[in-house]
């Protein structure tokens, strides 16, 4: 999902792991180099939802299982891919 100006730096500000969010915009896609479909979500309306409720205790647990959790390796899109705010015409709507 891109998301740009101000609702960017909203979304930065306010947005935490794990919150609901809900989100409407334009769909992109890309072939990447690695023969992969890459799909971009160009935002033009983010609703923030609710935040996770979690205790104290549970936050602890989290924390020291994520540390021994090694993270996937994210399969790169096209660099030109998010490198500027979309057009005036998506390729689709959704």
């Amino acid at each position: 999902v891109a998301v740009w100006g101000k609702q960017a730096e909203n979304c930065a500000k306010y947005l935490v792991k794990g919150q609901e969010v809900s989100v409407s915009g334009s769909v992109a896609t890309a072939m990447g180099k690695d023969r992969q479909l890459h799909m971009r979500l160009n935002a033009q309306d983010v609703d923030f939802g609710r935040k996770p409720q979690i205790s104290k205790e549970k936050e602890q647990v989290t924390e020291k299982t994520e540390a021994a959790v090694e993270e996937p390796t994210p399969i790169e899109p096209p660099e030109e891919f998010f490198s500027e705010e979309p057009s005036e015409e998506p390729d689709m709507d959704i």
